[in-house]
């Protein structure tokens, strides 16, 4: 894959480490990054695949589930603030 130089903001403890970790290992800091964010999005493959579901359902199931989803919120507040509760269930 060919290089960008988009650069990362990161800590200067993180950078510091960054660059003794590239030159012990004798590769470039891109490097380091590169094999740190496959090992992260490896472990944590289970967390990446659950938040996908839940925001797949929430596209399917409507408009207030979406919008809950991407706020971060209870599908019945959304409801409640957008005015689409039946009156029965206020």
């Amino acid at each position: 894959m060919k290089a960008s130089s988009t650069p990362v903001k990161v800590s200067e403890q993180t950078r510091d480490r960054l660059r003794i970790a590239a030159a012990i290992k004798g590769c470039s800091q891109a490097e380091i990054v590169d094999a740190a964010v496959d090992e992260y999005i490896a472990r944590h493959a289970e967390d990446f695949a659950m938040g996908l579901k839940k925001a797949r359902d929430a596209l399917f199931t409507g408009r207030e589930s979406a919008i809950a989803y991407l706020l971060d919120e209870d599908e019945a507040a959304v409801r409640r603030v957008s005015g689409t509760t039946p009156p029965e269930a206020r």
